[in-house]
């Protein structure tokens, strides 16, 4: 039985699996710590209430939840809009691909801008 497992396994299968995991494992990195954690909690309560509800004579709670799956890519794009914006200018800044040199000059000179402009609304000197 093992031998025919190792012979449905190819490189490409495992290349998909490290993958998957470095995404995962990125994922994580990029939301601990931060108000994304309670949010990806809810979401996954609200999937299990969901499930239980299927489960039950829950037929309201079953139709409330089951429009979810429609509003839940747009939730997830408004909910969590800073931590994609973060996720794609650290993707772009990875030393790896070498694309994103120029940007991340850029970046900076924006964020000098920005403290720069709050610093001036609020009034306070600052050198720079």
């Amino acid at each position: 039985m093992t031998g025919e497992f190792w012979s449905l396994l190819t490189i490409w299968d495992l290349v998909d699996v490290l993958v998957v995991a470095f995404l995962i494992y990125n994922l994580i990195l990029l939301i601990r710590g931060t108000r994304a954690v309670q949010m990806v909690l809810g979401i996954v309560f609200l999937a299990l209430l969901y499930g239980l509800s299927q489960l039950g004579p829950f037929p309201t709670l079953g139709t409330l939840l089951g429009n979810l799956p429609i509003l839940l890519p747009v939730a997830v794009l408004i909910l969590f809009q800073q931590e994609l914006r973060r996720a794609l200018a650290s993707f772009g800044r990875n030393p790896l691909w070498g694309l994103g040199k120029d940007k991340q000059v850029a970046a900076t000179f924006d964020d000098i801008v920005s403290a720069a402009s709050t610093l001036s609304n609020r009034r306070i000197g600052a050198l720079i």
